[in-house]
């Protein structure tokens, strides 16, 4: 639209400017019914074309009439010279409806010069909007204040003000003909009348007029006394004080301004509220109505309680004040009335004989009244001169007797004691009558606790249920909170306190006449939210075409709910994305169907019900080989293993006793045993060579003898032992390994006989059939004390006969004056060993 106006506003005054220089009259002029008519109404516009128009004669063709950019009308220009007194005036006409809060008529003609331009020559702005509703919730109130005033204020018109509106108060006072009217400033729908404008014990008439272009309307009057509309400065209160069992005396009086009303014409109401309830809300705290004096005496209140004390002050019926400031008063004591609840929960670890532990708590029951300050005491008789506990709290451990099977719970103020509260200790059994427990929120602050009775026969049997409730963060005894349901209750609603997005132990205990019964547990938040943080993946195993992935689950301080699901994704591709879902108590997945050596990530979110928590990401690649190729190799080394075993098995069974003699060769005990003994068969036995080669040829290759140095009684083996002919029981040199003897001194603390002595050549050839060992003379064996170097000997084939042994005195005097058992060189040989 502003266009148009600034293009009309410039033609105009073009116009008006040639107008003013050469005379020249305006072409063509716009007409309407009315410039100001109701929404909706219709509008009658003409486009008219003045007969002395100039341009008449340079070839006009059309005139169009618009409404904004909206066509109206066209119509052809009438040529020639014709008068306006003749009435021949070309024009167009048209009508229109409109719905708008203004707009412009405009009128343009078109020459033939330019057909397709249409000059602009005149425009009008007409106007549409609504008539005034007569205003409503006309009301004033006074204040008593420095000046006084009246205040009255009511609702404009609700709908859009398309056309400015006034608003007047007109107001008369009693019976009288005059009226006053004040005009509220534009926009603003209140007036304040000063002082002189009315009386405060005076009725007064008041109304409200609304004016705009459209018309007028007038509100409803109404008549008031300004008194009776004052709104009162909050009341003063002095001081509280304690009187007799139950009561506070108050003094009040009203602000240095307002004093000048009379008491008796107030109507005062006080608020007593108790500090020791800090729940309770100011709605829900009870008021009592003062008398007119200015002192009064509240009653029917708690004894040993203290109060905070507000007043407010109103004038039959007038607004109610605001509340004073608080001032506090406690009440005297008296003694605690009522019983208290209570929960007992023994110790199932203590499972000594004497002694058992066990934890009470309680709760004042709705009937007690503490009226004072209480502590509590346990006791184990009536009396209460056995204590057991004494506490201001709300739980106690107990350490008794296993014999004692009841106590006794007081409340005590300074004015007193309650009645004993008869607490019996009951055992805890395996019986059951609560199942389907589930706890819900309900709110930010509440649980709601429904369970199902058993219809076993331990149902029956239950007295009442104690749902007891925890943080599970906290430990200590002290935050246990319990509730009592009675036997025919299904559900409780749990107020608190609660924490959002902490969790909650609940359990619900069946309560047995002389027992209690196993509790149902449940875990519950009043609030939920996502996790604080996701488990870190890792991977377990990794065999392709298999993934397994593992996580730990979340410390309980980090769940921040009830963990609902897992979803575990994965990719390849990030345009391809696949979501496993996760049974919550199973921290494990396995993905199969992965192609091979391919990059994979993993990302894992965990879930609860006010929202959900992703993980950082993690990749691998899987593997070339695939389950099939590796179950193919594990056969393939299974069947090897199996196939060396079997060997192993056959050849054992088949040189069994070979292999025997290898490992566990079959040595003769020297003590118990002689040289002689030792027979060819015996040493064919000891053999270790294969079936097939034939036996050694000799039953003993070699002996040495070699003396050993006694100490202490004791014979002490010396380390100058005979080498070996051969290396190896299947050399072809014809002849065994030489064998070593030792002897010495007399065998284990014997009788020494005649020494022996022989010597013959240390060579380590085998023996020959023409080689003879001569015994040596008795001079030739030196020095006594000299120490008898080692003295091998030989056996050669056909040791057993008689003239072979002849050839071997050594051996034979070693076969003669030896004993079998002992080694017993004889007396009589004539032999004398050298010793050192």
């Amino acid at each position: 639209m502003a266009p148009e106006w600034l293009t009309l506003m410039s033609a105009l005054l073009a116009s008006a400017t040639a107008a003013d220089g050469g005379g020249v009259r305006r072409c063509v002029e716009v007409r309407a019914s009315s410039q100001l008519v109701p929404v909706g109404s219709v509008v009658k516009a003409t486009c008219v074309v003045r007969p002395d128009c100039p341009l008449l004669g340079g070839g006009v063709t059309n005139m169009e009439l618009r409404l904004d950019r909206l066509l109206l009308a066209r119509g052809p220009v009438t040529h020639g010279n014709r008068s306006v007194s003749n009435g021949n005036i070309s024009n167009v006409t048209a009508v229109v409806k409109l719905n708008q809060s203004s707009a412009l008529l405009t009128c343009c003609l078109q020459t033939e010069p330019s057909p397709s331009v249409c000059r602009l020559e005149d425009g009008l702005e007409v106007r549409a909007g609504l008539p005034p509703l007569p205003p409503g919730g006309l009301g004033c109130q006074t204040y008593l204040t420095l000046p006084s005033t009246m205040n009255c204020s009511w609702e404009p018109d609700p709908r859009d003000p398309l056309l400015r509106t006034r608003y007047t108060l007109h107001t008369r006072l009693g019976e009288s003909a005059e009226t006053s009217s004040y005009v509220a400033p534009l926009g603003a729908w209140r007036v304040v009348l000063p002082r002189r404008a009315f009386v405060l014990y005076q009725d007064m008439t008041l109304w409200v007029t609304a004016s705009n272009a459209l018309g007028d309307a007038t509100s409803d009057p109404i008549t008031v006394e300004p008194l009776k509309s004052v709104r009162f400065e909050p009341p003063l209160l002095g001081r509280v004080k304690t009187d007799r069992g139950g009561c506070l005396w108050l003094e009040w009086s009203l602000s240095l301004r307002q004093q000048f009303m009379l008491s008796k014409m107030m109507t005062l109401e006080a608020r007593l509220r108790d500090t020791q309830t800090p729940s309770q809300t100011p709605s829900q705290t009870p008021t009592w109505r003062l008398a007119t004096v200015q002192s009064k005496l509240v009653c029917d209140l708690l004894h040993g309680t203290q109060y905070k004390v507000q007043v407010r002050a109103c004038y039959q019926g007038s607004p109610w004040s605001d509340w004073s400031p608080a001032q506090t008063g406690s009440t005297r004591e008296k003694a605690p009335v009522g019983r208290l609840e209570y929960w007992m929960k023994e110790d199932e670890k203590d499972k000594r004989q004497a002694y058992h532990s066990v934890r009470l708590f309680w709760k004042p029951s709705r009937g007690f009244r503490p009226n004072g300050r209480v502590s509590y005491v346990v006791t184990t008789d009536t009396g209460g001169r056995q204590q057991l506990c004494s506490t201001a709290g709300s739980s106690c451990e107990l350490r008794l007797r296993r014999r004692v099977k009841r106590v006794f719970l007081w409340a005590l103020n300074s004015a007193g004691k309650s009645a004993p509260t008869l607490v019996p200790l009951l055992p805890l059994q395996a019986r059951w009558a609560v199942s389907n427990l589930t706890v819900v929120s309900h709110g930010d602050h509440a649980l709601l606790v429904q369970w199902k009775t058993g219809s076993g026969p331990t149902g029956p049997g239950v007295s009442d249920f104690v749902v007891e409730w925890r943080p599970l963060l906290k430990r200590n005894s002290s935050s246990l909170l319990f509730d009592l349901a009675n036997r025919n209750q299904s559900n409780l609603l749990l107020t608190g306190p609660f924490e959002p997005f902490q969790p909650y132990q609940v359990s619900v205990y069946p309560r047995f006449t002389g027992a209690i019964g196993r509790p149902n547990t449940a875990t519950a938040y009043c609030k939920q939210k996502a996790p604080s943080s996701a488990p870190d993946l890792k991977v377990r195993s990794m065999w392709q075409p298999s993934v397994e992935l593992t996580w730990e689950e979340l410390p309980l301080q980090e769940r921040n709910g009830i963990i609902s699901s897992y979803k575990l994704s994965y990719w390849a591709d990030p345009k391809h994305i696949t979501v496993v879902t996760v049974d919550p108590g199973n921290p494990r997945v396995l993905l199969k169907g992965l192609r091979r050596v391919t990059s994979y990530s993993f990302q894992l979110t965990v879930s609860t019900d006010g929202g959900n928590r992703s993980g950082s990401v993690i990749t691998y690649m899987t593997l070339s080989a695939d389950a099939s190729d590796v179950g193919m190799l594990l056969a393939l080394s299974f069947s090897g293993l199996s196939f060396v075993a079997f060997i192993a098995f056959t050849a054992w069974l088949r040189y069994q006793k070979r292999v025997t003699v290898v490992l566990c060769p079959m040595i003769p005990d020297p003590a118990h045993s002689s040289i002689r003994s030792w027979s060819f068969d015996t040493l064919q036995e000891l053999s270790w060579g294969w079936e097939d080669e034939d036996p050694p040829t000799v039953s003993l290759s070699r002996l040495s003898l070699t003396e050993l140095s006694q100490k202490a009684g004791w014979w002490e083996e010396t380390s100058d032992l005979g080498d070996s002919v051969c290396s190896s029981p299947l050399s072809p040199c014809g002849s065994v390994s030489y064998a070593t003897v030792l002897c010495g001194a007399p065998y284990a603390g014997q009788r020494a006989g005649g020494a022996a002595a022989f010597r013959r050549s240390e060579s380590s050839q085998p023996l020959l059939e023409e080689e003879r060992y001569q015994n040596l003379a008795p001079g030739e064996l030196g020095a006594p004390g000299d120490v008898i170097a080692h003295q091998p000997f030989f056996f050669g084939e056909g040791a057993g006969s008689d003239a072979e042994w002849e050839e071997f005195p050594m051996l034979r005097a070693l076969g003669d004056g030896w004993t079998d058992s002992g080694l017993q060189p004889k007396t009589d040989s004539g032999l004398q060993p050298e010793t050192d």
